[in-house]
């Protein structure tokens, strides 16, 4: 279970989870299905599965956990189409036309009819808590979900001083700065991928993938006023990643060297493997991410 994705929150003052509670309290908002009527239902699930009540993993001081979020499905294009039958069956028995708040009151309609007949989706969201690093990772690429399990773990524990990276100068200045000079950090290095924005024209953008970034052609781009918003990068031969101007990291990948050391160190069951990605892979993320912060320029003093 290595996370793909990371969208990452600090904790605002030294908080520590107390694990004696922990599990009471992720209970209290586990996971149950959607109603007939519920648009979406999100609650806690084991992160080794089905089979666990167990709602959380802790070695190390990490704690990992997993949100499950099941949403029903309503497409667009069926609701339309019968709210289309039904304003044409009106509009033909009563000769009139049917007015734009009687459209929404009947697609309101429409919505709670076919509702509890809905077919539904669900996804996971993985995350873990540093103690020592006192951070909060995501494994998502979107913020909306990322949002949703910070939501849910703070109505969870009362309380959750995480907040968003606030540094001290933009991550864009600092990665169009490595590629301009040609120098990034000593412990990185620049990959083959990046995304430049105009500053003066945010419609303009530039999208480079397989490609020298320190040739000629990416230069004069820079030249001519663009910022560098996505840059891939690899930091100490170990971690592979994209890096996003609001400081969230796609594509994450570790290294070969450190997968077959998690493959030799676990077991044959799910919940050894578990525990040995997680124990390596926790313990890279708290050493990476607080050297991103650092070489990004560091952060506000809060």
């Amino acid at each position: 279970m290595w996370f793909k994705n990371v969208r990452f929150y600090r904790f605002s003052k030294q908080f520590r989870l107390n694990t004696k509670t922990l599990q009471e309290k992720l209970s209290a908002k586990a996971f149950n299905p959607c109603g007939k009527q519920d648009e979406y239902s999100i609650g806690w699930v084991s992160p080794f599965g089905s089979k666990s009540d167990v709602l959380f993993h802790e070695i190390n001081g990490n704690i990992l956990i997993c949100a499950k979020k099941q949403e029903k499905v309503l497409p667009g294009a069926v609701i339309n189409e019968v709210l289309l039958e039904k304003v044409q069956v009106i509009e033909l028995e009563q000769d009139r036309k049917v007015s734009r708040k009687e459209r929404s009151d009947m697609r309101d309609d429409i919505i709670f009819d076919l509702r509890p007949r809905a077919f539904t989706r669900s996804h996971l969201t993985y995350a873990y808590l540093s103690n020592e690093a006192q951070i909060l990772c995501v494994d998502s690429s979107s913020a909306n979900k990322a949002d949703d399990f910070t939501s849910l773990l703070r109505d969870s524990l009362g309380k959750l001083p995480a907040i968003l990276p606030n540094l001290k100068h933009s991550p864009s200045r600092a990665m169009t700065r490595w590629l301009r000079n040609q120098k990034p950090p000593s412990d990185f290095e620049i990959l083959d991928e990046c995304e430049l924005r105009d500053v003066r024209d945010e419609s303009a953008v530039v999208r480079c993938k397989g490609q020298d970034l320190l040739g000629e052609e990416i230069q004069l781009h820079l030249e001519s006023g663009k910022e560098v918003v996505k840059l891939a990068l690899e930091w100490k031969e170990q971690i592979s990643f994209v890096l996003q101007d609001d400081v969230s990291i796609k594509r994450l990948k570790f290294s070969d060297l450190m997968l077959e050391q998690a493959d030799d160190q676990s077991g044959d069951d799910a919940a050894s493997r578990l525990d040995t990605d997680f124990a390596l892979m926790s313990m890279e993320l708290d050493r990476f991410i607080p050297r991103l912060l650092q070489v990004l320029g560091g952060e506000q003093e809060t």
